[in-house]
């Protein structure tokens, strides 16, 4: 008789759908500012059998 065990994983990334993501940061004598495009919404579902 074979004994399975399976996991299942759901994943999501970028929920909430944000398209961009910044950030500012100063020191003393500069100022920076990084702006990045984030992925769009992404969902995953992941099986592992393992017997």
């Amino acid at each position: 008789m074979i004994n399975w065990k399976i996991d299942i994983e759901l994943d999501f990334i970028n929920v909430a759908n944000i398209k961009t993501y910044e950030v500012f940061r100063t020191t003393s004598n500069q100022f920076y500012q990084s702006r990045y495009e984030i992925r769009v919404r992404t969902g995953m579902l992941k099986a592992t059998f393992n017997f």
